[in-house]
């Protein structure tokens, strides 16, 4: 080539995209809790290779999110984007939304939580003390430290810039994990929250991974989880440990299909029924099978129960208590199902699916999903200190819809990139009142929506009651 040419290297040395709407998102959270919504790493590499030609010009460069080619006039040649994210700029600019600051000066008055101990501080804005005292530590010992329950994926169906597809990162102790069920994308949002090398030791803490369904929003991210599993042993050099995959018997046909089509993988796992009495297919496929034993001796628990929920053919809940005794239970996609709820009675904390609001419950009970006050209402029944409600439709990407409802004290939301422990569980509801200013123009977006649903609702109602007295 020319001494001119410019030469762009694209490969897998290249960063993932940096998706600055969900950078965007987290600072407008983080400035309600910098514990439960922690800053984001930085993903992007800004060091592009110096390689140059015989005259010293720089002409090869390495692919980076937001780069850009400018053919004409003095720019002439590869621009990059701006260095890091400025979260205390998106900050200052949420701080002139009416309100927001009287409900973090409230926030700061009520019970305390942890302050954040990873920010970094030069990207947090100077606001009220609401944010940079965020209040006294409560005592060390008054709550366990596990689980720790990270939330990478909130939507459901399909994803979006806000909410990715089903993902829940459960560490239950130093050096063990289980995923709850793991959407497309799973590994990316992992790798966005935790960065590269914290990414590379979490995996290789992952000692199970649950699949709740076979529907793709909930298990479509698991390949590229088992690969990259894999590689996190190789780059240490560590012995490598296949994860127990625990899932519906019917998922073995889809590990076949993906094993002899495609690539081999049913060596990185150890494969869990969930149906513990219904009998093996004998097609001949080796795979490699674990008991329910197996899983409650490597995830170190006292109980581990799925549970057939109400949704589509063999969907399961779960229900797992740690040796600690703290006792959890995820309900997958599911109609208000009573046998969770005897099997889940009095847990630590209920992680509960809501997909839609209440007045669109013909649309959940078609779907065999929960409205947001069927879940309410399972974490009563249930007699659950905690409960979160998650896995909500693409119609509320930044916040929930509530419309004034009357909330039970100890419910909170869930948002992608969240992070909640025993110790912050008790915050979350308080986080609501805030969260709503804070996204008013999102839900008055919402409420237009709802009164135009209504309107058109009684149009109808009433069109059909004249067609009946017309007959």
């Amino acid at each position: 080539f020319s001494n001119k040419t410019n030469h762009l290297v694209l490969n897998r040395s290249a960063e993932e995209a940096d998706l600055i709407r969900v950078r965007i998102h987290q600072a407008m959270l983080n400035l309600v809790s910098q514990e439960i919504f922690p800053c984001l790493p930085d993903t992007i590499d800004s060091a592009q290779p110096s390689e140059t030609n015989s005259t010293g010009e720089r002409k090869t460069f390495l692919a980076c999110s937001g780069m850009h080619y400018v053919y004409r006039g003095k720019d002439l040649g590869f621009q990059f984007s701006p260095d890091e994210f400025d979260y205390a700029e998106t900050q200052k600019a949420c701080m002139d939304i009416h309100g927001l600051r009287e409900e973090l000066e409230a926030l700061k008055q009520s019970q305390p939580f942890p302050a954040a101990p990873d920010c970094d501080k030069q990207k947090q804005l100077e606001v009220p003390d609401s944010v940079q005292d965020e209040h006294k530590m409560e005592p060390e010992d008054s709550h366990p430290t596990y689980p720790n329950v990270v939330f990478l994926g909130t939507g459901s169906s399909e994803p979006n810039k806000i909410r990715n597809q089903s993902c829940i990162v459960v560490q239950l102790s130093k050096d063990a994990v289980i995923i709850l069920d793991c959407g497309e994308d799973s590994y990316g949002q992992l790798h966005r929250f935790y960065g590269k090398q914290k990414t590379l030791e979490m995996l290789r803490k992952v000692k199970a991974i649950f699949v709740s369904h076979m529907h793709g929003d909930h298990h479509l991210g698991l390949f590229s989880l088992l690969k990259e599993r894999a590689k996190a042993f190789a780059v240490v050099d560590a012995p490598f440990t296949p994860v127990l995959l625990m899932a519906p018997i019917q998922m073995r046909r889809w590990l076949k299909f993906y094993h002899q089509e495609l690539e081999s993988v049913t060596h990185l796992l150890r494969f869990v029924k969930h149906q513990k009495n219904m009998k093996e297919f004998d097609d001949k496929f080796n795979l490699s099978l674990a008991t329910f034993e197996d899983v409650k001796q490597d995830l170190q628990l006292n109980e581990y129960r799925p549970v057939e929920v109400v949704h589509c053919r063999n969907a399961f809940g779960l229900v797992f208590t740690h040796e600690n005794g703290y006792k959890v239970v995820y309900s997958g996609d599911t109609r208000p199902c009573e046998s969770l709820v005897e099997a889940g009675a009095d847990c630590d904390l209920l992680i509960h699916e809501a997909t839609h609001e209440d007045a669109l419950i013909a649309h959940a009970k078609a779907s065999k999903h929960s409205t947001f006050s069927e879940a309410m209402d399972v974490g009563t029944r249930m007699k659950a200190k905690h409960v979160i409600l998650t896995h909500f439709s693409q119609r509320y990407p930044h916040m929930v819809p509530f419309f004034d409802m009357d909330l039970p004290h100890n419910v909170g939301i869930a948002f992608d990139n969240m992070q909640v422990c025993p110790k912050t569980l008790a915050s979350l509801p308080r986080l609501i009142s805030p969260l709503t200013v804070l996204f008013t123009d999102k839900l008055q977006h919402l409420e237009i929506k709802r009164i135009k649903r209504t309107r058109e609702q009684a149009e109808n109602e009433e069109y059909e009651a004249k067609s009946q007295e017309n007959r």
